[in-house]
């Protein structure tokens, strides 16, 4: 991969939304070769939670995005094995985790580039189980085939 330049982005990507896509479509705009690591389901329920969309099904929708070359599986929220053994031109995450997200410190060792694109506020999985919880669970029956009852 010497004559093109290569970008790493990490994510969980669970409830793939249009947060996600732009996210992956900015950090393409940056190199030749997009990268992404997908948080395995240990990974992710260390960092956040127990993933509600399987780790292999995650793996399928983003490795289906027009922008995305190529994903690997990510075990550890902190993407710095994946850095050691890619060896990326350019980290990027959205600016939502800060200066120093996890990584950076490898890529600024190793004199690369880091950079944080813009977080979509507009959408983010959060947003969507929280709309969830709203609209469905004050109406549970909405959601539930007739005859079936939930606990409270």
């Amino acid at each position: 991969m010497a004559d093109r330049t290569v970008v790493y982005a990490f994510m969980c990507a669970d409830l793939f939304h249009i947060g996600h896509l732009k996210a992956l479509q900015q950090a393409k705009e940056l190199g030749d070769y997009l990268i992404v690591g997908i948080l395995n389901n240990d990974a992710m329920s260390r960092y956040k939670r127990q993933p509600i969309i399987p780790f292999s099904e995650r793996v399928e929708i983003v490795s289906n995005i027009k922008c995305v070359d190529e994903v690997v599986e990510q075990t550890d929220v902190d993407p710095t094995e994946n850095l050691k053994r890619i060896k990326p031109d350019i980290l990027v995450h959205g600016d939502d985790w800060g200066e120093d997200f996890l990584g950076t410190k490898y890529m600024r060792k190793k004199k690369k580039q880091v950079v944080r694109t813009k977080y979509y506020n507009n959408q983010s999985t959060t947003n969507i189980m929280n709309t969830i919880r709203v609209r469905h669970w004050a109406r549970p029956h909405t959601l539930m085939p007739k005859g079936i009852k939930v606990a409270k």
